[in-house]
C-alpha cells in the first residue's frame, strides 16, 4: 500500500486544459496485471502548494485482452526462483548438479555439526528426499567475523562446490535452507554465481487461527 508521484519530463507545471499521457507496467515481465485491482485505485493532481485535488479519471483498462501465461524460467533467466529474493544475486556461467545431494568437509567445528544436525532432521521429519551423502557435491562453511551479521548468509556455488560464509552459526543454517529449497526449485540442477542475503526483519512468526481449527501440541512444535 502506497503511492506514487510522476512529473512530466519537462519542467514547467500543467497548464489549464494541458492534456498529458502515461503509462506504466510491472517490472518482471513474468508478472503481468491479472485484473483491475493490480492497479492504482484513484488519482491525484498535487498543486505548487502542496495540497491535492481528486482527479476524475476514466475506468481503468489493460492493453490486453485476455490473461497471458506467465513466463517460463530457465536456469538461464537472471531472476532467481528463491523466495524471499535475496538481498544480492550475482549469476555465473555454469551449473551445479545436486541430484546426489551434498557432502560435507570432516573438518567443521562441533557448533556447525549441529548446525548440520538440525538441517537433516528438518528433512526427515517432512520426508524429503536424503540431501546429505558421501557422493554429493561438497560444501564448507567459512567463519567471518562481524560481516554478515547475526543470521546473514553469503552463497558461493561453483559447478564444483559450494561455499557458504556467515558470521553465526545460523547464518550456515539458514543458508543450507535456501540451498535446499533451489534444488527442488531447479530440480537439483542450480544455476552457478554468488548469494548474499539477511533477514528483513528480527522476529519470524505464522498466524494460527484457533478460533476455527484446532491444532495438537505435537502439530504446533512441528510447525
Amino acid at each position: 500500500v502506497g503511492y506514487t508521484e510522476l512529473s512530466p519530463e519537462y519542467s514547467e507545471s500543467l497548464k489549464k486544459g494541458q492534456e498529458w499521457k502515461f503509462s506504466f507496467k510491472y517490472e518482471l515481465d513474468r508478472h503481468g496485471p491479472v485484473n483491475k485491482s493490480w492497479g492504482p485505485k484513484g488519482t491525484f493532481l498535487k498543486l505548487k502548494n502542496g495540497k491535492t485535488l481528486k482527479v476524475i479519471s476514466e475506468p481503468l483498462e489493460f492493453l490486453n485482452t485476455s490473461i497471458q501465461s506467465l513466463k517460463q524460467i530457465t536456469f538461464e533467466e537472471p531472476r532467481l526462483r528463491l523466495i524471499p529474493h535475496p538481498v544480492l544475486w550475482k549469476m555465473e556461467d555454469g551449473t551445479c548438479d545436486l541430484s546426489r545431494g551434498i557432502n560435507f568437509s570432516n573438518n567443521i567445528t562441533e557448533k556447525e555439526g549441529k548446525v548440520i544436525l538440525t538441517f537433516k532432521s528438518l528433512f526427515e521429519r517432512n520426508g524429503y528426499q536424503e540431501i546429505i551423502c558421501d557422493c554429493g557435491v561438497p560444501v564448507c562453511f567459512e567463519k567471518v567475523e562481524q560481516k554478515f551479521g547475526e543470521e546473514g548468509y553469503e552463497l558461493t556455488i561453483k559447478t564444483e562446490d559450494v561455499k557458504i560464509s556467515a558470521s553465526q552459526d545460523i547464518g550456515f543454517f539458514y543458508a543450507l535452507i535456501s540451498l535446499q529449497q533451489m534444488r527442488e526449485a531447479y530440480n537439483s540442477l542450480l544455476p552457478c554465481g554468488k548469494i548474499v542475503d539477511r533477514p528483513r526483519f528480527n522476529w519470524r512468526g505464522q498466524h494460527l487461527d484457533c478460533a476455527r481449527h484446532c491444532y495438537k501440541v505435537e502439530s504446533i512444535l512441528r510447525l
